[in-house]
């Protein structure tokens, strides 16, 4: 079973170059030694400063054939094996960022991780609390607009499946950060269905907002993962999620 996870770099930003099962890509214009790029072959690059990591994972969809594709941030990684410190989701600070790291791009966790993709579908991080629910934190945080027609969209591609707005009012954690493990299948038909749904709005709305709220794809398509978990019924396992600094 071939797999990688790509590690999308915005800056510079400690990392272990000697990993060959993580591959950093830069992405937002950024170029990095033996870094891939999300603005070669089929891409998005130009949407970079509204859809955010998922430029990378555009790109990973339309230009990669591995088995099974994941996906991590400069500083934020996923941990698959449970020692001391690491049970949960945890912050390391800058100054322990080289141990942590070393840690976290073993072969020990990539073993782990296959083992957990050969009796289940995705890895996501452990949910995270948006309260009081996942619709009224959005609402709190960011411009609305794009998020009702983010619903809307979604009952158009899905209108035999639990009603979006139900789901959002009720549901108070989701994985964030667009982060995740998915068997190729699964990755092929999770970035038809979320592409499709965030383009959809992207034409509609484009960026009139400032810098924060124009990100409104990226913040979409976190939300998105839990839901459509749920009504593919893909079976999922959480692991902790470690930031660095």
């Amino acid at each position: 079973m071939s797999l990688t996870i790509f590690q999308t770099f915005h800056k510079e930003f400690l990392h272990n170059p000697e990993c060959q099962w993580i591959r950093p890509i830069g992405v937002g214009g950024f170029y990095g030694p033996h870094y891939l790029n999300d603005n070669q072959g089929d891409h998005i690059a130009h949407l970079n400063g509204g859809y955010c990591e998922l430029t990378a994972q555009y790109w990973v969809w339309k230009n990669s054939n591995e088995d099974c594709v994941g996906f991590y941030h400069y500083r934020r990684y996923l941990n698959f094996v449970s020692k001391p410190g690491f049970h949960s989701n945890t912050s390391v600070s800058q100054e322990e960022a080289g141990n942590a790291i070393a840690y976290l791009t073993t072969d020990e966790q990539l073993a782990s991780l296959k083992k957990l993709m050969s009796i289940c579908d995705v890895v996501t991080p452990l949910r995270t609390a948006l309260t009081p629910s996942i619709d009224e934190q959005y609402r709190r945080i960011v411009e609305a607009e794009p998020w009702d027609l983010f619903l809307a969209e979604i009952v158009k591609r899905y209108p035999n499946s639990i009603d979006p707005e139900v789901y959002f009012k009720t549901v108070s954690s989701t994985p964030i950060c667009n982060m995740y493990v998915m068997k190729r299948n699964i990755f092929n038909q999770y970035c038809e269905d979320l592409f499709s749904i965030l383009n959809a709005v992207y034409e509609k709305i484009g960026s009139p907002y400032d810098t924060y709220n124009n990100r409104y794809p990226g913040f979409l398509g976190e939300r998105f993962l839990g839901y459509w978990l749920h009504i593919q019924k893909h079976s999922a396992v959480e692991v902790p999620m470690v930031v660095i600094g």
